[in-house]
């Protein structure tokens, strides 16, 4: 993608809309021959950890991978080398490894990743069927884990989806999140390295199309200050609160008590909607979270008007509501003629299912503590950051 050019024209994003609306494929668009991307359907988990817990929370998610293939009717391509950090074919890795492979990289590095992909154009395009994890040790990164599936498949069958929620329910249940999501996404191509430029440009023109696209960036999006003593929170990264939700969402036992509700007020809100479905999991602290699905998975189109259901999900989370959340991959080239979010049409973005009369009886927004802030050149507006 060039920075100097547009990527799409109007004509090209009429048509890529119009295939989207049409079919349950994933629509992809780019030039041929190079690397080409659509919007399809995620799940992704943010986990707080402790060092302590690394090497059982990597044989967790190698487990929740071999179940995650045997799922998928496809084979994988190509592969992450979490030794090498570069992408291989897959009959070149040797997958049965796969789990002392990861334990041995972090124990050398501090740091692990690793993806599968199974795409139908090249190595670094959206993935139909997809799979990615990280750990850093570090007090302020969330470990990581996400997978992309094919929309096709999973509407194919009622047996398809009840495998798929099984699968979900066993991640959450193994993973115990702080956060979880899973909607519509442009989707991930391999642990969202490659393809950034690409991928804000097509959220920001789909989000103009869709009430029900969902930004879920692992590697921007990751952080947190849960450990910090000194009272400053990232309010660009998910520590500070829970994003928009568009389909499934979860409200893990700490953001219960940060929205000061308990789970079966939470369940009683929800009640005026049967086509909502709540999952109760057990943390390891005996406390429980919700995972909280917003009736069927749809993009509702911008056309039909804002959808009811998800208004009013959105009032019940918007006092934890990460409103500054940062959108973007990689940071916007100047003169990039290529529509891309910045901060205040992101804000405008996380806060698109706010109704003016709910937000006038809330009567307040999250905003960030100006002494927390400052712009480049700006003095720093504490010391001892």
């Amino acid at each position: 993608m060039s920075t100097t050019q547009i990527y799409m024209t109007n004509e090209d994003i009429k048509g890529w809309i119009d295939d989207i609306k049409n079919d349950n494929a994933l629509v992809l668009t780019g030039l041929e021959g190079e690397d080409c991307y659509g919007i399809g359907p995620y799940f992704s988990c943010y986990i707080l950890h402790d060092e302590a817990e690394v090497h059982n929370l990597i044989k967790k998610i190698v487990r929740l991978f071999h179940c995650f293939s045997e799922i998928k009717n496809e084979d994988w391509t190509w592969v992450l080398n979490p030794a090498k950090d570069i992408m291989v074919e897959i009959d070149k890795f040797d997958i049965v490894t796969l789990e002392q492979q990861c334990l041995k990289e972090y124990e050398k590095e501090d740091f692990v990743s690793f993806s599968a992909t199974c795409s139908d154009e090249t190595v670094f395009s959206s993935a139909v069927w997809g799979f990615e994890f990280t750990i850093d040790n570090s007090d302020i990164c969330y470990a990581t884990f996400k997978v992309n599936f094919r929309y096709a498949w999973y509407l194919a069958s009622h047996q398809n989806r009840e495998i798929w929620h099984d699968f979900i329910n066993e991640c959450i249940q193994s993973l115990k999140p702080m956060h979880a999501y899973s909607g519509f996404e442009i989707a991930s191509a391999p642990l969202g390295r490659e393809g950034g430029f690409e991928r804000n440009t097509l959220e920001r023109i789909a989000a103009d199309y869709f009430y029900g696209l969902d930004i879920d960036h692992p590697m921007k999006m990751g952080f947190h200050t849960h450990f910090k003593t000194n009272g400053y929170i990232d309010y660009q990264g998910l520590g500070s609160g829970i994003r928009t939700p568009v389909w499934s969402f979860m409200l893990a036992p700490y953001w219960l008590k940060q929205l000061g509700m308990t789970w079966q007020q939470v369940i009683d809100y929800f009640a005026p909607y049967p086509q909502v479905k709540i999952s109760q999991y057990i943390y390891d602290d005996h406390r429980v979270g919700l995972w909280i699905q917003l009736g069927e998975l749809d993009l509702y189109p911008v056309e039909e008007g804002l959808p009811p259901l998800l208004v009013y999900a959105n009032k019940l989370i918007r006092p934890i509501r990460c409103d500054h959340l940062e959108l973007t991959i990689y940071d916007r080239w100047e003169d990039d003629p290529n529509p891309f979010f910045d901060y205040e049409s992101g804000v405008a973005w996380m806060r698109r299912f706010d109704v003016a009369e709910d937000v006038e009886q809330y009567n307040k927004t999250k905003e960030i503590p100006e002494t927390l802030r400052a712009l480049p050149e700006d003095i720093c507006p504490k010391t001892g950051w």
